[in-house]
């Protein structure tokens, strides 16, 4: 007969039944599974390793150093170097490369520096931004600036290059250079090209590989102050550039050592894995943020050289390439630019003491791309690398103070500066500069190579070839800028004017440049830059604005008018105001007072000593035939108030301890609550222990408390008087809920409050018993692990015959299935674990296990494990709660049948004489192990033994097997 309902399909049902059973799962299990993931998730894709540092003591990784056997470099300076041979812990809370990375672009804590400008010109035309920090800006604490540094200043200064769109400002550049200068060395930060508030004044741009703007600038210094050693430190890209650099002068550069921190080595292999993973195409689109900015300061030149379009819409640093620098550069493509300007093909051309310092974990530039074989061919390099550290970050110490490297680089510099490993410098006051080295950027096959050796747009008018005079005297002077002292701050910088068309051509001499200077005046040469370049500018971390596109761009410029009577001297400088300076370079630095100067970290550098000082008379007359000028000092604006990041961790640190105290004190009363929610209805007059128990407590008093309290989580109850059993011990373990990090853990990882009631029973007052009852993960579990159950018991898989059993979720594990059926009984099964009231009430159950045979020092046990509800629901456990009272009666009747013990018995004695062969077992193995350690003692004796020691021990061995082997004789008395 046909239906008049429509048949419903099975896959229908099928689906209609996975809903229903996904909808009977509590929601908080899906919240607790989503948050177990999401924190999973995060800490595999924030390459988090603090649970491995928790695990690993917070002790840190060793330093890998990788050179070659037969380096000196390694003997005569790394070894002493305590730093790069110990270990690198980081930061606890920055357990991230990513979070490293970040909080130095976004915070860093930077120190507090007054840098000194100096501008200097290439022979392009173009203008690098050097800004000097010396030992003595930060010695006394203030700076300043009216000192100078002598050309015949002994105190080494030490070059550092920033990294991409980074510059003095930048929070690690910071760090190191007040580091390096509170140790009493003078730094310079060499700023790139259009960086530090400096406009573009040629049609050069600096790239990855662009190495001519060091090679004048390290000539220029070793030039101007050729007693003072010279030694660099490249970061970043500036490492590569370092790096590049070094290999292609040889042993022609006048540096004395060097370092190289986070370099990207090979920029093909960094370009690939800068776009790889979904965590690396962020910083690649950070470091676009920064380029497209850098552009934007200097669009009007961009806009001329290279496919403006395309910077505006470039999405990844492959990208701005493509449209900027291949064009500037001249290179056909971005892989060949790539080639180029990679500086792992000069490793094994470079000729001074190098360190190089890089992080495994770094999310910038890969470990793919460490040259390490490269690295352990050249005696003169070093490479240091560490498990973690970001990128330019190695934050260490819990308040993230200082970084690591910054320290490594000051020992490594010390050490060097005062052993004899120092590469020879050839230093003569009087010789001039010799022309800048071919860069092997300009080697490339699709590279438009000037006859000056500078890669340039192509125009219809080549450059001026210079001859050696004119290029001596345009790398020492400034055309047409006065002597003055530009003082930078934090928070301003001073730039030149960006109007850089009215700028005279050099001059074939410096006569004729004093005659036209005492008839022309200056024109105007400084006009403040716009907030938005000044930010942009200043970017803590490579490719990072903070500050976005919400700058405002501030319009208002001044200018001064600065006239001289007479020219500015030739070489670029850092004029003071006194009569006194030179007219060569930053002014001389005073001698260090005693109090601050330490021999032993600066052991060979000698003392500064104040030249002594002249009549005025006799300085204008050697001053003379010298042109002066008068300094200008330019005012910079007041300092904003300092902001919230400036607190950040302070701020964290204040709101975690109120967390952790208000926690504390509400996980304490909580805890409370449930303790005394049950004493109240268990333990107080005419409850279930009250009728079943004489006395309750520890104590005959009426002040005696009824609980016991261990700790915040521990409670515990005790009650004694009742037929059958000595005593019962309740304890209560609850929830660590006082404790902030507990409780966190508790969310991930499932625990519940419980309770324990522990019965000893009498000795002649429980028979042969060994049960246990509980779920069946559990009740397996605890077959494994408690040794009577092991021993004695085992699974009952089917029920006695003709009996309703306990529920599907259940195990009952005993020594014999009459056992279980006479304790497992009818009113148990219909209260407790039978199917109908196991549903409603097995939440609250996890075990049951009674044992005559129990390990610990009262042999007959019975224990019973309750999940607590909480304060509001506790009255849910009664019936279980009445188990306890109910067994111990039950099983102090309790008499098994004589088959039943005479089975038991049987099988008691059968497993005790397996148990004492497993001892006896036990005990050979000891002896055996014990005498092969003996004869391996005396073998290790013996080999110590000399020929005559051992010649007598085998006499009296080979005397001792003839008197065994011999006949006995028994001496006998007449």
């Amino acid at each position: 007969m046909a239906s008049y309902f429509p048949s419903v399909p099975d896959e229908a049902s099928a689906i209609g039944l996975l809903l229903q059973a996904v909808a009977l799962v509590p929601t908080a299990h899906y919240l607790a599974a989503a948050v177990i993931f999401l924190l999973v998730f995060l800490y595999n894709f924030l390459e988090l390793h603090f649970l491995g540092d928790f695990l690993r003591g917070f002790r840190g990784d060793p330093v890998v150093l990788t050179f070659d056997p037969a380096s000196r470099i390694y003997q005569g300076v790394v070894s002493m170097c305590q730093i790069l041979h110990g270990r690198y812990l980081v930061t606890p809370w920055l357990a991230s490369p990513h979070l490293q990375t970040v909080f130095l672009s976004f915070f860093g804590r930077p120190p507090s520096v007054v840098y000194r400008r100096q501008l200097f010109s290439v022979q392009d035309g173009g203008t690098v931004a050097l800004d000097w920090l010396l030992a003595s800006d930060v010695a006394g604490g203030a700076s300043d600036t009216d000192k100078v540094i002598s050309r015949d200043d002994t105190t080494p200064i030490v070059v550092v290059v920033p990294g991409l769109t980074s510059d003095s400002f930048s929070s690690y550049v910071k760090h190191a250079a007040y580091t390096m200068a509170k140790h009493g060395w003078n730094v310079v930060v060499s700023n790139h090209r259009g960086l530090g508030g400096i406009s573009i004044t040629s049609d050069c741009f600096y790239n990855a590989g662009w190495t001519e703007d060091l090679r004048e600038v390290v000539n220029y210094l070793h030039y101007e102050y050729w007693r003072a050693p010279l030694f660099a430190v490249g970061t970043s890209i500036g490492a590569n550039i370092l790096v590049k650099y070094l290999g292609e002068d040889g042993e022609n550069t006048p540096i004395a050592g060097a370092v190289s921190v986070c370099s990207p080595w090979d920029l093909v292999v960094c370009d690939r894995f800068i776009s790889r993973k979904l965590v690396q195409r962020f910083y690649d689109k950070a470091l676009t943020i920064g380029l497209k900015g850098y552009a934007q300061l200097h669009q009007p030149v961009l806009t001329r050289l290279a496919n403006w379009e395309g910077i505006r819409k470039s999405c990844s640093v492959r990208d701005f390439d493509s449209h900027a620098t291949c064009h500037v550069g001249k290179f056909e493509t971005v892989d060949t630019y790539y080639r180029c300007c990679s500086s792992v093909g000069f490793i094994g051309n470079v000729a001074v003491p190098l360190l190089c310092i890089s992080s495994l974990d770094d999310p910038v530039c890969t470990r793919e791309a460490i040259p390490w074989d490269e690295c352990r061919a050249n005696q003169n390099i070093v490479l240091a690398t560490t498990a973690h550290g970001g990128h330019l970050a190695y934050f260490e110490g819990l308040t993230a103070h200082s970084l690591w490297w910054v320290g490594a680089v000051r020992e490594f510099l010390n050490v060097l500066h005062s052993s004899e490993f120092m590469h020879g410098q050839i230093k003569t006051p009087n010789q001039g500069l010799h022309c800048s080295l071919e860069s092997a950027i300009d080697k490339g096959p699709y590279v438009n190579i000037t006859e000056d050796g500078m890669v340039a747009a192509m125009t219809s008018e080549g450059p001026d070839r210079m001859t050696k005079e004119d290029s001596h005297d345009d790398v020492l002077c400034h055309v047409d800028e006065p002597d003055d002292e530009i003082v930078l701050t934090d928070q301003s910088l001073v730039g030149t004017d960006n109007d850089m068309d009215n700028v005279s051509e050099p001059v074939d001499s410096v006569k004729e440049i004093e005659a036209e200077s005492i008839t022309k005046a200056i024109h105007d040469v400084t006009a403040p830059l716009s907030r938005h370049s000044i930010l942009a500018s200043a970017a803590d971390f490579e490719g990072f604005d903070p500050d976005g596109d919400d700058l405002d761009v501030d319009l208002d410029t001044t200018a001064e008018t600065l006239v001289s009577a007479t020219p500015a001297p030739p070489a670029t400088s850092l004029s003071g105001a006194s009569s006194q300076e030179s007219h060569h370079g930053p002014p001389a630095v005073p001698s260090p007072p005693s109090d601050l100067w330490d021999e032993d970290e600066f052991e060979g550098i000698p003392p500064a000593v104040r030249p002594p000082d002249h009549h005025p008379d006799s300085a204008a007359d050697d001053d003379s035939t010298l042109p002066s000028s008068k300094p200008v000092e330019l005012s910079s604006p007041p300092s904003p108030p300092l902001s919230l990041r400036s607190y950040f961790l302070e701020i964290a640190c204040v709101t975690f301890l109120i967390c952790f105290a208000f926690n504390y004190f509400h996980g304490k009363r909580r805890n409370e609550a449930i303790a005394l929610a049950w004493a109240a209805k268990f333990a107080v007059k005419d409850s279930i222990f009250d009728k079943n128990f004489s006395l309750l407590g520890t104590g005959d008093g009426n002040d005696t408390p009824l609980l016991l309290k261990e700790g915040q989580d521990v409670f515990k109850f005790y009650a004694s008087g009742r037929r059958y059993c000595q005593g019962m011990l309740a304890t209560m373990e609850l929830l660590s809920r006082h404790d902030l990090i507990s409780r966190a853990l508790h969310l991930v990882l499932s625990k519940k409050d419980s309770i324990t009631f522990e019965v000893v029973m009498n000795e002649d007052a429980m028979d042969h018993v060994v049960l246990a009852l509980a779920r069946k993960k559990t009740a397996k579990m605890m077959h494994k692990e408690e040794r009577d159950l092991q021993r004695f018991a085992s699974p009952v898989v089917a029920p006695p015959a003709g009996r309703k059993w306990v529920a599907d979720e259940l195990m009952v594990v005993a020594e014999s299935k009459e056992v279980a059926g006479d304790l497992i009984t009818d009113v148990v099964l219909d209260q407790v674990f039978g199917d109908k009231a196991f549903e409603k009430f097995g939440k609250w159950f996890v075990s049951l296990h009674f044992s005559d045979q129990s390990p610990g020092s009262h042999k007959k046990i019975l224990m019973f494990k309750f999940v607590l509800p909480d304060a509001k629901n506790i009255s849910d456990m009664s019936r279980l709660v009445t188990l306890v009272p109910y067994y111990i009666d039950l099983i102090g009747r309790y008499k098994l049948s004589s088959h039943a013990r005479s089975k038991t018995e049987a099988a008691r004695a059968k497993a005790a004489q397996e148990a004492y062969k497993e001892l006896q077992n036990a005990r050979q193995e000891a002896m055996q192990k014990k005498k092969a350690e003996k004869k391996k003692l005396m073998e290790e004796v013996e080999a110590k033994l000399g020929a005559e020691a051992l010649r007598k021990k085998e006499d009296k061995e080979r005397a001792r097997q003839l008197k065994k082997a011999g006949p006995r004789l028994k001496m006998l008395r007449r």
